[in-house]
């Protein structure tokens, strides 16, 4: 993992501005910070558990069908997206709450939906204390001093090197299509490298069968 200062120097050189008069330090790391979005959002829809960051286990008493995430010290995260959820170890989908008919229905929870980024309910509402697990990926924080650190392994930093180059060697081109098309490509290569860091091999069911949801004209409901 890079430091913003390590990034900002290498791009330097690769645009030959070590005499730092083409660019201010703020304006590359401001281009670093466009390139961590970039990276974030090609690998969330590609290979999410890379970036998975986030696990939170604990248990929900009967009756509650609402949770709050937080971290080790309790102070409540923020989520760019949940990865999976799981009650006493079973994984559950995740269902709109604006289709499901009946969100005081009680029984043992078959999924579980979003409100805002930090708040989760089941549906049913537990009838019995259950076990949760959620595993997600928490907000990205912005680089704000040269002294910061990338989120990525050196595998990823390599890109947001070649992202930041690429943005400031044509920031002041009339003609964008050049950056577009280097830019296309960048993306691409970022997704190979997702795509073949994911497993493969067998899906392991669990031990219960799937839950059992009706869904009839948008509306949900347990059967």
């Amino acid at each position: 993992m890079l430091t913003a200062r390590n990034i900002i120097e290498r791009v330097r050189w690769n645009v030959n501005d070590q005499q730092e008069t083409g660019f201010t330090d703020e304006m590359l790391l401001g281009f670093i910070n466009d390139g961590i979005r970039l990276l974030r959002r090609t690998i969330m829809d590609t290979n999410p558990d890379l970036l998975q960051d986030y696990d939170y286990t604990g248990s929900l008493p009967v009756g509650t069908s609402r949770l709050t995430l937080t971290d080790a010290s309790s102070v409540t995260v923020r989520l760019s997206r949940i990865i999976e959820v799981r009650v006493d170890g079973k994984e559950i989908p995740r269902e709109d709450r604006r289709m499901i008919q009946d969100l005081s229905c009680g029984g043992r929870p078959m999924c579980y939906y979003v409100i805002g980024n930090s708040t989760i309910g089941f549906y049913p509402v537990p009838d019995e204390d259950i076990d949760v697990e959620v595993v997600g990926i928490k907000d990205q924080e912005l680089l704000t001093s040269k002294t910061d650190t990338s989120p990525f392994p050196n595998e990823l930093d390599d890109f947001l090197v070649e992202y930041v180059g690429i943005r400031a060697k044509f920031t002041d081109e009339f003609d964008q299509t050049q950056e577009s098309q280097l830019l296309a490509q960048i993306t691409q290569q970022i997704e190979m490298y997702a795509l073949n860091m994911r497993p493969s091999g067998v899906t392991v069911d669990g031990v219960w069968d799937r839950p059992r949801i009706r869904r009839d004209y948008g509306r949900t409901e347990i059967l």
